[in-house]
């Protein structure tokens, strides 16, 4: 009866050891498995960063803003996506033709993210998470929000500027036409003065040689030819001043 419960003992000792000695290999490897995932984590988190860069770089608007929020909805594990300004003006993934009656506003978004365009406050929304997202998981959702707020910002100044260029260009196109026909009126004026005073000129000269004629036949009365080249000088005199 001793040895048969030594013997048990011996196999108790054994299955101890071997439990501590399981449990020896285990620890690390949940350790090594849980250090795997949080560096699989970080890199979707700095991925999903980057992408949305790469997506906001390239361009256009539209297209651009689509990408995003798909990149954004992907990570999240979100079924829509939606960012919107408080003007009104947004953008949605999938499109409302795409996502058909269920949209971000219609499905109990579960997730919002919020950055500012100068006083404008814009916001994102996601709906229909596919799984909880941690804090680490919004602080990226929200520096790509923040991201979408500065590309936003900047394609506003660029359209802006586009427009003050159009404006400017149109009241230079504007300013030359008023030019041009200042030039065209001046001109037509000056030939008209011109015209009057040759047509002027052209009378008096003849005025003249009527008088100065008159003068010739009156030589033989010598105050009547006084009088006579008298007159055509005045004449001549009335004809310079007017030219």
């Amino acid at each position: 009866m001793a040895s048969y419960l030594g013997h048990v003992k011996l196999l108790k000792d054994r299955e101890f050891v071997q439990d501590k000695d399981y449990e020896g290999i285990a620890s690390p490897i949940r350790e090594l498995r849980r250090l795997y995932r949080d560096a699989e984590a970080k890199a979707a988190r700095l991925r999903l960063i980057v992408d949305v860069r790469k997506v906001l770089d390239r361009g256009p608007l539209d297209t651009a803003m689509y990408e995003a929020l798909s990149a954004i909805a992907g990570f999240a594990g979100a079924s829509t996506a939606t960012i919107r300004s408080q003007t009104g003006t947004a953008w949605q993934f999938p499109t409302r033709s795409a996502a058909g009656e269920e949209t971000a506003e219609g499905a109990d978004p579960v997730a919002v993210c919020k950055a500012w365009i100068g006083c404008e406050m814009l916001e994102l929304r996601l709906s229909r998470l596919a799984f909880p997202m941690n804090e680490q998981d919004r602080e990226a959702i929200q520096i790509v929000t923040d991201q979408l707020a500065a590309f936003l910002a900047a394609e506003s100044q660029r359209i802006l500027r586009e427009q003050l260029t159009s404006d400017l260009q149109a009241r230079e196109r504007d300013l030359a036409r008023l030019i041009e026909a200042m030039i065209g009126a001046q001109e037509q004026e000056r030939r008209r003065i011109a015209y009057d005073l040759h047509d002027g000129v052209a009378q008096s000269l003849a005025s003249l040689l009527f008088r100065l004629e008159a003068a010739v036949v009156a030589m033989e009365d010598t105050q009547s030819a006084k009088d006579a080249i008298e007159g055509g000088i005045e004449i001549v005199r009335t004809s310079i001043g007017e030219v």
